[in-house]
């Protein structure tokens, strides 16, 4: 049960909080770049074979260069990624948290919690009504006690599944709550759906479940306070990405 819960976890987390943030971000020393441009004041000319035009919609930076001079003297030059198309990683458009960041990355990883969320849902408003209409049918259509017996059973809670979800939902929430506040009601909608869905389908969909252990209520006890470190981590970095910052030239007094 342990294992399963675990890997439901990684997966969710990886895919919800760590791929966006990954295929998005743009670390020059994976995302090297070459610029070129005409003069200052000109545009790109496409008929030119030497230009080089923005690659996954890049553009190019004051500390770029193009034939030892600064992009910023060639107009409105911009920048190609030399990483190849087939290995996006780190080789995206933001270098840091910005307000483009949270209306691109941040609303597609709010748009996975979403679905998390109503996925939580899904046993009371899918698998409920199908149970009775399953029910109805055998009431009426069942030839043996067996088969009739068989319908009303229910299906089986998958508690390790559920654990693995929830925890996942948590650490993403936990993440990214520091710069996207919203993300504390997703966790506290996402905990309370799942408490009053699996609260009433305890009682009338599911079949009885066996007597679990402690085993991953203690796994989800240990799991937690590394959504907490992940927290601060993150927050840290959020943060320090709002504050204003000036260049530093020559010795500092």
């Amino acid at each position: 049960e342990r294992s399963i819960a675990v890997k439901v976890m990684f997966a969710q987390l990886i895919n919800t909080a760590f791929v966006p943030l990954l295929v998005y971000a743009r670390v020059r020393i994976f995302a090297n770049t070459q610029c070129r441009g005409g003069p200052s004041g000109t545009s790109w000319d496409p008929s030119d074979p030497t230009a080089t035009f923005g690659h996954n919609g890049m553009p190019c930076l004051p500390s770029d260069t193009a034939d030892g001079r600064l992009v910023c003297e060639f107009g409105n030059a911009t920048c190609r990624a030399v990483v190849p198309e087939s290995f996006p990683i780190l080789a995206g458009v933001y270098e840091d948290f910005t307000s483009q960041w949270y209306g691109d990355v941040g609303a597609q990883i709010t748009i996975t919690v979403l679905i998390n969320l109503a996925v939580t849902c899904l046993p009371i408003t899918f698998d409920y009504p199908f149970q009775l209409f399953m029910e109805m049918v055998a009431r009426n259509f069942s030839d043996t006690q067996a088969s009739l017996d068989k319908a009303y059973e229910g299906p089986v809670f998958e508690l390790a599944s559920r654990y693995g979800a929830l925890l996942s939902a948590l650490l993403v929430c936990l993440i990214y709550s520091s710069g996207a506040p919203a993300f504390y009601l997703l966790a506290s909608a996402t905990c309370f759906c799942a408490y009053a869905t699996d609260k009433f389908c305890l009682h009338r969909l599911y079949k009885t479940p066996p007597r679990y252990d402690h085993k991953l209520a203690v796994f989800a006890v240990n799991v937690l306070p590394v959504g907490v470190v992940l927290h601060l981590l993150m927050a840290a970095w959020q943060y320090s990405a709002l504050l204003p910052s000036a260049p530093v030239y020559g010795a500092v007094e």
